[in-house]
């Protein structure tokens, strides 16, 4: 094979991976919100094990390159709203409190979400299996979180 044809070959190859790496980040997002809401089932921070599991209602993502609104919902029944974004070409799974909506800083939901919230490494992505590690939260920074998420 000459330079050229290589060359061809190796750009029309980059350009493949990069368009299904965006429709797979689509995938999932839509995945997300048209299941509406999901339960955390296993919540742990470094070797502690979370009992209070929230569940996440997740709204409409409008589009998966920007962060899409949702609930968090603690198990006493307080709430918070949270952004949420995949992105899936770099392989992470991203949330924060909303800073747009006003909520009870001292519930329990917004300080679980507000402790937990950061940059995910997405470890798992099934149908209705998400799984997500971090070493960069807001309130355990480089302990290691790990959040498995299942329809509720």
């Amino acid at each position: 094979m000459d330079k050229r044809r290589t060359y061809q070959l190796s750009l029309w190859l980059v350009i493949s991976l990069v368009a299904v790496a965006c429709r797979k980040s689509e995938v999932n997002t839509n995945r997300l919100s048209k299941q509406g809401e999901w339960q955390v089932t296993e919540l742990t921070v470094g070797t502690n094990v979370h009992s209070a599991l929230p569940r996440w209602d997740i709204g409409e993502a409008p589009d998966d390159k920007e962060f899409a609104t949702a609930i968090w919902k603690h198990s006493t029944g307080s709430t918070a709203p949270f952004l949420w974004r995949f992105n899936y070409y770099e392989g992470t799974f991203s949330f924060l409190i909303d800073p747009h909506e006003a909520s009870d800083e001292t519930s329990k939901a917004y300080i679980q979400c507000d402790n937990l919230s950061g940059e995910y490494n997405i470890l798992t992505d099934k149908r209705k299996l998400f799984e997500f590690e971090s070493i960069e939260t807001k309130g355990y920074g480089t302990v290691t979180v790990f959040i498995r998420l299942e329809p509720y």
